[in-house]
């Protein structure tokens, strides 16, 4: 179903590229917004852990006692954890010594009054470092340099990622499970039209689509359909019931023009002149045999449950169909001959069967020189879905591969490799057609110059 890309599809694939789309750009200003909150939580943390610096530095320097390392080590860091400082004077002598922070230059903090923030990776960890003035007196005197690790944040952003990981593509499946039962839901009543349009044909052309209850553009697009369906079924049954009547009609005329034509050919005292009326009359025969036709194709088509189908011995009617044609055969100089394995019963009307294989022996004789063969044989194949195997072959002048593909349509008559039979291209056209109201299938093989087989296939009985 998905060769070309269905509307359905189509939409689901649109809602969950468009969701994936907007929980992916959610997804990035979460986390964005998550890593800014943390660090700024750790830069103010800082900030207070320098002031706490700056406090105690004042305190000293007023108690005479400055620097007294003990009193800075036992200052609380609050929610930091493993948090480092360097002190400096503003001439950038180290006054309180720390090995990790030591190579990190002063700047000109002591210049800015709200100090410098910012990430540095020191012995192979990421800190958060902030250096900045320390005030005396309201009077810069020392540069202090603070950093906390960024573990804790990192640790917190690494889980959000996980998270997103398995959060994004799972909504995404579920947007995509979500997308394709809605839009199934959505798009059943376009279904259902399908369905019931691809089973429609000339054979049932009183199916309808059925509409849904809602009156959305689905139904108004039924609607229309069924209407469309309306005017085909009325344009169908008058095309069927003007062939019918004009078959009908035509019968009585030819018939009397063949008898008129036939009284002048016998009083015709000119050879030549009866030669020319028997050609006339060979061609009001054609008329006939298509006027009988066009009636039965009408019928069919008209009421195919017509059929008196019943069980029948399919050999005992190949038998009397060879039987009753061995005679043209043999004035015709063709060899006939019949290959039957078994007795061999399906269900089927009679004389449909007959027709059938009258009209394909009679096109094997029609296209087949004097000396060539004929054979009809059965076989059953067991295990196949139609077992019932009915082969034809000739050895006749055979069909080009150009016309195979519409041998059996109506009206079709093959070109010159079909040598110059007077059909009316309707008998195949009707064994394709009874065979199909058998529930059979036909095919055929054939090659210029060499012959053709027709293969009919039935269920048994």
């Amino acid at each position: 179903m998905i060769g070309v890309l269905t509307i359905r599809f189509r939409v689901a694939l649109a809602f969950t590229l468009a969701f994936g789309v907007i929980v992916a750009g959610f997804a990035f200003l979460v986390y964005g917004n998550s890593r800014d909150a943390s660090v700024a939580k750790l830069d103010a943390s800082i900030l207070t852990y320098a002031g706490k610096i700056e406090a105690e530095v004042e305190e000293q320097s007023s108690e005479r006692i400055f620097p007294a390392p003990a009193e800075f080590r036992s200052l609380p860091q609050g929610d930091l954890s493993g948090a480092r400082f360097l002190l400096r004077s503003l001439d950038g002598r180290v006054v309180l010594h720390d090995t990790l922070l030591e190579s990190v230059p002063p700047g000109t903090a002591a210049q800015r009054p709200e100090g410098t923030m910012e990430t540095s990776s020191l012995g192979g960890e990421n800190y958060r470092l902030y250096t900045g003035p320390v005030e005396v007196s309201d009077t810069p005197a020392y540069v202090v340099t603070v950093a906390s690790p960024m573990a804790a944040v990192e640790s917190g952003l690494q889980r959000l990622r996980i998270l997103f990981l398995f959060a994004v593509p799972s909504l995404l499946v579920l947007a995509a499970i979500a997308a394709y039962l809605i839009t199934r839901a959505a798009f059943a009543p376009v279904a259902s039209m399908i369905a019931i349009a691809r089973k429609t044909s000339a054979e049932n052309l009183g199916a309808r689509l059925e509409l849904p209850r809602a009156r959305d553009e689905v139904r108004l697009l039924g609607e229309t359909l069924n209407g469309m369906m309306d005017r085909i079924e009325k344009a169908f049954i008058a095309q069927r019931q003007f062939i019918a009547d004009a078959s009908h009609e035509i019968r009585t005329p030819l018939t009397i023009i063949r008898s008129d034509l036939e009284l002048l050919r016998k009083e015709s005292r000119s050879a030549s002149r009866s030669r020319e009326i028997g050609r006339v009359v060979d061609e009001v025969d054609r008329l006939a045999r298509m006027a009988e036709n066009l009636l039965l194709l009408s019928r069919l088509d008209a009421a195919p449950g017509s059929l008196r189908r019943s069980p029948l011995r399919i050999d005992e009617v190949i038998v009397e169909c060879v039987q009753s044609m061995n005679p043209l055969f043999r004035a015709r100089g063709v060899s006939l001959r019949i290959h039957i394995g078994e007795a061999v019963e399906m269900e089927g009307d009679r004389d449909a069967m007959k027709r059938i294989l009258l009209c394909l022996l009679e096109n094997s004789l029609k296209f087949t020189k004097r000396g060539g063969r004929a054979s009809v044989a059965l076989r059953k194949e067991p295990g196949s879905d139609l077992p019932v195997l009915v082969t034809v072959q000739d050895t006749g002048c055979g069909i080009a591969p150009g016309d195979i593909p519409h041998i059996f349509s109506r009206f079709f008559r093959a070109g010159d490799t079909r040598g110059e039979g007077g059909g009316s291209g309707l008998g195949l056209a009707i064994v394709d057609h009874l065979v199909k109201l058998h529930r059979g299938m036909i095919s055929l093989e054939s090659e210029p110059g060499k012959g053709t087989t027709f293969a009919l296939r039935f269920p048994a009985l």
